[in-house]
C-alpha cells in the first residue's frame, strides 16, 4: 500500500443538534461512533460517550479534550462514520449501560477491566470472571432515537496542519409522538380527550453530529 494512502488521524467530539428534542429541557444519551473499515482487516472501531443535550443540542467545544476524544487510528483509503444515539435514559439506565458495557469487557479478558471500570477494577476482579460478565450483562442496550453515516477517503479528509468539521446527518430510528389532553372546563364542555401529536417520522431527518477530524502524520 503507498505511504499516501495511509495517514494517522484524530477525531474529536464537536457538537450535536436534534430537533425533535427542542422541547425537552435536559436529556441524556448514549451516542455511539462507530469508525468502519479503518483500514484493511480492522472492520470496526467503537466509541460510546454520555451526552447530556439541552433542548436538543450540546457543544463540546469546552470541554477538556479527554472528553471529546473519540478515536485515534490509522485510516486508508475508503472508510465510513456510523452514529447511533440513544433515546433519552435516565442517570440509573445510564448507570446500568455502563455495567452492560463493563460486562462485555469482562468476557474479552481480565487485563480490560481496569481501562472499562477505574477506580474499581479490584473489587470486580475479585469476583469470578464468567460470574461477573453473566451479572453485569443483564443490562441490556437502549433502543435508538436516531442514526446516521457518511462515507469518507483518506486523501479527502484533513489536509495537513488542518481540522476538519465534518458533518453526519441524523435520521429518526422510529416514529416518535406525544400524547397531549385537552381538559373540559365546565361541566357543558366535551369530555376531555387525547390527541397524539407527531414529533418526528421514522426516516425523517433528524439534525446531525459534529465531528472534528485532525492529521497526525
Amino acid at each position: 500500500m503507498a505511504t499516501k494512502n495511509r495517514r494517522d488521524i484524530e477525531i474529536t467530539l464537536v457538537g450535536m443538534q436534534m430537533p425533535s428534542l427542542a422541547a425537552s429541557k435536559n436529556s441524556g444519551h448514549l451516542l455511539t461512533v462507530n469508525l468502519i473499515w479503518p483500514r484493511v482487516t480492522i472492520a470496526l472501531r467503537t466509541a460510546v460517550k454520555t451526552i447530556d443535550l439541552a433542548k436538543g443540542e450540546c457543544s463540546a467545544g469546552q470541554w477538556p479534550w479527554c472528553r471529546r476524544v473519540l478515536f485515534k487510528e490509522t485510516i486508508e483509503d475508503r472508510f465510513g462514520i456510523g452514529v447511533t444515539v440513544s433515546e433519552a435514559l435516565s442517570a440509573h439506565r445510564l448507570a446500568q449501560f455502563a455495567r452492560f458495557f463493563a460486562g462485555s469487557a469482562l468476557d474479552i479478558g481480565e487485563d480490560i477491566v481496569e481501562d472499562a471500570l477505574p477506580g474499581v477494577a479490584g473489587d470486580i476482579a475479585a469476583i469470578p470472571l464468567d460470574y461477573a460478565s453473566k451479572k453485569l450483562l443483564k443490562s441490556s442496550e437502549p433502543a435508538l432515537w436516531a442514526t446516521g453515516d457518511c462515507d469518507l477517503d483518506c486523501q479527502s479528509v484533513a489536509p495537513d496542519n488542518e481540522v476538519q468539521t465534518i458533518t453526519v446527518p441524523l435520521v429518526a430510528a422510529c416514529k416518535r409522538v406525544k400524547t397531549v389532553t385537552k381538559h373540559q372546563h365546565s361541566k357543558s364542555s366535551p369530555p376531555a380527550h387525547r390527541k397524539q401529536i407527531v414529533i418526528v417520522d421514522k426516516d425523517a431527518p433528524d439534525g446531525c453530529v459534529q465531528l472534528a477530524i485532525r492529521i497526525l502524520s
